[in-house]
């Protein structure tokens, strides 16, 4: 073909977003006219939605596996057949909403990306959906991208996701950030190479490997407390009087790739029966009752993993008592 032919086609396949058939044979394109086929390798355009009086802005088409075509545009998901769209039998809220971009799963999955509900995950009559409320940072979805182990990459403007689905229908994600490396939070396309990821984002690219979670999390030092406003030297089994009564920890962890934005939990016992959660590196005014204690803090790495406790047992007497906690 001509050098201006190609520019004619290229003018005409849209730049939404471009998807190939299953055999590898066609193109299809996406823009806010409508879609367009384009055989490869002819170099021709053999069908587009203009022709049919189909000019609504669209954002993907997908053929699936069993060469069924699919439209995603602003009023839902669509199959394209007979130069019509047509509303999947299936009668989902979520269908009926933008659509940003469609994937399958190996077993035949339709996985769609919605704006407002995550996930979809049609298999047959069965519907199911995955959003925030499950774990994934935002329902308001970029793009997906499933990979050759079945997992589904989760792009948002506000981080990555990796889904992992499990026989018994129940799922693992991961959140991937700028804790993690990455450029930006705002994730424009997502792609394997080899054992690696491509990840495009806002503010450049970057590369995963393949790796299992990270189960290292480093412990929190306690590098400090305070009595009453005064330094207190830090000893197992410390003995203070009734009148030492205001407490302040100080702890921290040692973790570079979470750039100071570390998850904690603590727990003083008996005081506490379940975990406090917080981001601070402190824990101020505990005003104690005379008893034996035990303070534990532990920190959270970016693969949300917790470490083992860092741990300080004290004890408080009453007036006159010469107690020691247990």
């Amino acid at each position: 073909a001509s050098q201006s032919y190609n520019k004619k086609v290229t003018k005409e396949v849209g730049n939404k977003r471009i998807n190939f058939s299953e055999d590898g044979r066609f193109l299809w394109g996406a823009d806010r006219l409508g879609f367009v086929k384009v055989d490869l390798e002819r170099k021709t355009i053999v069908d587009d939605s203009r022709r049919w009086e189909i000019e609504q802005r669209t954002f993907v088409v997908y053929e699936d596996r069993q060469e069924r075509v699919w439209v995603g545009n602003k009023d839902g998901l669509f199959e394209y057949r007979n130069h019509q769209l047509i509303p999947p039998e299936i009668n989902h809220r979520a269908l009926r909403l933008r659509i940003e971009d469609i994937g399958q799963l190996s077993d035949g999955t339709l996985v769609i990306g919605t704006k407002g509900e995550g996930i979809v995950l049609i298999k047959e009559q069965s519907v199911q959906t995955i959003g925030a409320i499950q774990g994934l940072s935002s329902n308001m979805i970029e793009n997906i991208f499933v990979d050759e182990q079945d997992q589904i990459w989760v792009g948002t403007l506000v981080g990555l996701n990796r889904i992992k689905l499990e026989v018994d229908q129940s799922f693992y994600i991961e959140q991937i950030t700028t804790a993690h490396g990455l450029p930006s939070n705002e994730i424009n396309k997502v792609r394997q190479l080899g054992n690696q990821l491509l990840i495009a984002t806002s503010r450049g690219l970057a590369y995963l490997s393949f790796q299992e979670k990270d189960t290292l999390s480093r412990a929190p030092i306690l590098s400090g407390l305070l009595v009453n406003n005064d330094t207190q030297r830090i000893a197992q089994n410390l003995v203070l009087d009734h009148t030492q009564n205001n407490l302040e920890f100080r702890f921290f962890t040692l973790d570079y790739a979470q750039d100071g934005q570390i998850q904690y939990r603590y727990r003083l016992k008996p005081v506490h029966r379940e975990w406090v959660y917080t981001t601070n590196q402190g824990l101020a005014n505990m005003t104690l009752a005379p008893n034996a204690y035990s303070f534990e803090v532990q920190s959270e790495n970016k693969d949300g993993v917790w470490s083992e406790s860092t741990q300080l047992h004290f004890g408080s007497t009453k007036f006159g008592e010469k107690m020691r906690p247990s």
